[in-house]
């Protein structure tokens, strides 16, 4: 009885296991540069599911436009990259609001 009870105790961690191998990576990306102007933000973090093919992206310019991560699009471009795009649509600026496009490039062997 023990080796039933210890063997289905298993299997249902097991089956548990199995979603959070499938769960989407967060990568917490930061970056330096020689100016404070522009609309990069210092900070920014992807929520990753290749297998889904999904990804969302929050950073604090994305923070105080939208107050939730923005859905993004992921897309292949190797084995170990994916290039990811969004845009942050009606970002106030002193001239009126602007719609901002960005890219970047994921290298998850490198983890960059």
């Amino acid at each position: 009885m023990k080796h039933i009870a210890g063997a289905a105790c298993l299997l249902a961690i097991s089956a548990m296991a199995a979603p959070l191998a499938a769960a989407e990576r967060v990568y917490d990306c930061t970056a330096s540069f020689n100016t404070t102007r522009g609309f990069i933000a210092p900070r920014v973090i992807f929520f990753v599911d290749a297998q889904k093919g999904t990804v969302r992206v929050l950073d604090g310019i994305i923070q105080s436009a939208a107050g939730e991560p923005l859905a993004a699009k992921l897309a292949k471009r190797s084995d170990k990259v994916h290039r990811i795009d969004w845009e942050v649509r009606n970002l106030p600026t002193q001239a009126g609001a602007i719609n901002v496009k960005y890219r970047a490039n994921l290298n998850h062997a490198a983890q960059t």
